[in-house]
């Protein structure tokens, strides 16, 4: 039990009408916290963005529960507040639409949560259920056509989105953005040595092990064959190199299809990192001059892309 209030509910649609005769007497007439969900299931509808929805939620409930910070959890998501600040009392709540779980929704403030403003949250997070899951259902649906179905990483479709997001934002809030770009060396020799079952097995394998040594804000992509493409937001360039050669190291290091094939291999990779007047085109051409030149220099190494030219920045 940690200091302070900390309490765990469950909130399913089940809860929702003995909830509301419990708030009649203690927080308003009952027509009037039925037009407070009317009004919050209007505004939560207009997106299906899960970052906006929480914070929508958020800021409807701000009105009649003041709270300082929010967590939302689902799955291996985490969606909080920007700057979340350390609160004594926190009360917490499962989500769950007709026995399928949506969540956990925490708030935390300094004072404690009365039971009035409970009453009031399970209430209102009842109005929230019906269009989170709406959204979780869209984000399924989104993740799964921009996902590369052999490796589990973001295809081509999904790269081409998050590069153009990442750049918008590195440019808004004058943050550094790398990229490293990567593909299996000598991986022809892998298929036609042990087939396409065994260099598709590498691929699956080889991803997964990336991943486990990236960051959690670090982005994996398949963008083509044996190459990939790793996004680094918040990232210069000698960390970059950092990342990039933990890749290295990682794959040199392993054994594919162990009691199997027992298959070596290394990567080569080329990095880079935005610059002024880069366009998606310039940065991708960059990252692959230095993977070619990785290539060239005699593979298993990283290499840095050589500064832009004064016509690429035009």
């Amino acid at each position: 039990m940690t200091q302070g209030q900390r309490e765990t509910h469950t909130v399913s649609q089940n809860v929702v009408a003995l909830n509301l005769k419990g708030a009649q007497s203690t927080i308003a007439p009952l027509t009037t916290l039925e037009r407070v969900q009317l009004d919050l299931l209007q505004k939560l509808q207009r997106t299906l963005v899960l970052e906006e929805l929480v914070a929508l939620f958020s800021e409807q409930l701000q009105q009649l529960v003041p709270h300082d910070s929010y967590c939302y959890l689902y799955r291996d998501l985490t969606v909080r507040t920007t700057h979340p600040q350390r609160a004594s009392h926190n009360a917490r709540y499962n989500l769950t639409l007709d026995d399928q779980y949506l969540g956990e929704m925490v708030l935390y403030r300094q004072t404690r949560f009365d039971e009035s403003e409970l009453h009031l949250i399970e209430s209102l997070l009842g109005t929230l259920v019906y269009p989170l899951r709406n959204t979780l259902l869209y984000q399924d649906a989104v993740n799964a056509a921009m996902t590369d179905a052999l490796t589990g990483a973001g295809n081509k479709r999904a790269f081409d989105y998050n590069l153009h997001r990442e750049v918008a934002l590195a440019r808004r809030h004058r943050t550094e953005l790398s990229l490293i770009m990567f593909d299996v060396d000598w991986f022809k020799r892998i298929n036609d040595t042990y087939g396409h079952a065994a260099g598709d097995e590498v691929l699956r394998e080889m991803s997964e092990l990336v991943r486990d040594n990236l960051r959690q804000t670090d982005q994996l992509f398949r963008f083509g064959g044996e190459e990939f493409v790793v996004l680094l937001g918040k990232t210069n360039l000698p960390q970059a190199r950092l990342v990039a050669e933990r890749i290295r190291t990682a794959v040199a290091n392993y054994t594919f299809l162990k009691g199997k094939e027992d298959i070596r291999t290394s990567i080569s990779a080329g990095i880079t990192h935005l610059q002024a007047g880069d366009t998606r085109d310039t940065l991708i051409r960059r990252a692959d001059d230095a993977l070619y030149e990785a290539k060239r220099s005699g593979r298993n190494r990283v290499m840095a892309a050589a500064q832009p030219r004064a016509a690429d920045q035009l």
